[in-house]
Order: C-alpha cells, then structure tokens, then sequence
C-alpha cells in the first residue's frame, strides 16, 4: 500500500462543539493567567512507521496526504461570538488551546492545556503520546473593563475528545476480478452516499469527486472516495479513506489495528 506521511489531528469537546482557529491579531491585555495542574493518562497514537502528524483545519483541510490528522476547529456562536480549538506545536511540547473570543478575535478567554509529545519506535509501527500536565486559564481585557466571555470549560474528558476528533488519511489499492464499472458499482449499491460540493476536494488524493461514500465502522463512519481502472483480466479500486480515532484499549488508538479492519470490509465490498 502506497503511504506518504502525514499525520493530521483532526475534534469534537465532550459535551460542547468542537472548534478550530485563526490567530489573534493582537494580544489585549490580560487579567493575571492562573496556572494548575493537570492529572490525566497520556492520550497514544499508533501509526505505520513511515507516517507523520500535522496540524490542520476544518476549513482548509490539506488535500495530497496521508497520516494521522489533528484537526483545529472554528465555529461562529452567534453573530458576535467564535469559538475556536486548536494545537501548537514547538519540539516535544503541544499546547492544545480552547478559546471563546469575539468575531474577529481581538478579545476572549481561554483554556491552554501544555502536554508532553513523545514518539518510540515499536513492533509495525510508532507509537505517538501526548501527556498533558500543566493548565493556564486566561481572560482578555478591553480598556480596562470586565472580561468579555468566561473561560471556557476544558477538563480532562474535553480534552481526550478534542484529541479523539483526529482522523488518519490513508490510500488503499485492492484488485478486483471484475471490470471497472462492476467494481464502482459495489460501493454505489452496499453504501450511502453524499454529493460532493462543487469545487469540494478529497482530503486524501486532492483530487474533486462527484460523491463520497460512507463506511459504517465501529459506531462511526469511514468517509471515501473511490476510482477504479481496468487492470489485468478485472480492475483496480484506489480507495481514499479516512479513518476516524477509535478507542483500541483504554487512551489508546492503534490505528495500525483499524487499518487493517478497514482493508478486510473494503476488500469484502469489492469482492460482493
């Protein structure tokens, strides 16, 4: 299977919206950041080897990659409100931030949560940690007055929820016995469906589509876009697919385990 390294992270807050964003143009002043620790288990990724993470977001998703994706978010509350969540990298240290500022981000309050990231070599694959230890809760000032917004809530299940909204992108390529059309025409029959936007592209190949199918996996949905040509005596399926975080064992998604399921229910489509 052809793999090209990407590691995206995509998000969802345990029970609120999951949000994403833009920087704040300028820093206003601030009321005095309160610091805390913070106790909770390592959240772990395992990818194949030769994949890596980036960061990217829910309204320009990079298309052309494959890899575990976290995935910053924005949305409008509102006419004067955004709320955003988002990471940052520097070296071995991620802060993963939930914010609520005003429409064009001059002014909000927020939650900064500091995690170690530590990556180890293991039997098919790496394994990817990220351990948050240290919270600052912060409130914005305008000229002096009253903070504008609270600071959102961000405990220890809000943030394994903003971490398990991450996605892997990866590229499957399967041969069929039957002919191209006949291929294509599995997924269209055993599958739900969705048109793509005009001018939408694929997150994984780049490429515009005319629809995206949908995969039941687990409890959730495996988003892909599929092209097939003739090849040999049959055909050859490329499936683009991205495969949600799940839960493996307690705090860890092994991803190299869900690959592998993926690969089994594309194969008994194309095979149908």
């Amino acid at each position: 299977m052809d793999r090209r390294a990407f590691l995206i992270v995509p998000t969802i807050f345990a029970g609120s919206h999951m949000l994403t964003g833009c920087a704040t143009p300028q820093e206003p002043p601030s009321s005095a950041p309160r610091q805390a620790t913070v106790a909770m288990p390592p959240i772990a990724f395992i990818i194949p080897s030769e994949m890596d993470v980036i960061i990217t977001s829910n309204t320009n998703i990079t298309a052309g990659s494959v890899g575990l994706a976290l995935i910053n978010q924005s949305r409008m509350v509102g006419d004067n409100r955004r709320e955003l969540a988002q990471y940052k990298f520097s070296g071995d240290q991620t802060t993963v931030e939930r914010r609520t500022e005003t429409k064009v981000g001059v002014t909000g309050s927020g939650q900064k949560i500091r995690a170690k990231k530590s990556i180890s070599q293991i039997p098919g694959g790496k394994r990817i940690e990220f351990t948050p230890y240290e919270r600052l809760s912060y409130q914005d000032r305008m000229m002096g007055a009253l903070p504008l917004f609270p600071a959102p809530s961000f405990e220890p299940d809000d943030i394994k929820a903003f971490f398990l909204t991450s996605r892997l992108y990866d590229k499957f390529e399967i041969d069929s016995e039957f002919n191209p059309e006949a291929t294509y025409a599995n997924f269209v029959r055993l599958l739900k469906s969705r048109p793509y936007e005009k001018g939408e592209k694929d997150p994984v190949s780049g490429k515009i589509f005319k629809q995206q199918f949908l995969m039941p996996f687990h409890d959730k949905e495996v988003p892909l876009a599929v092209e097939t040509y003739p090849y040999r005596s049959g055909s050859k399926a490329i499936v683009y697919c991205q495969i949600p975080a799940i839960e493996t064992t307690p705090n860890t998604v092994d991803f190299v385990l869900l690959l592998t399921e993926v690969r089994k229910n594309l194969t008994q489509i194309i095979k149908s």
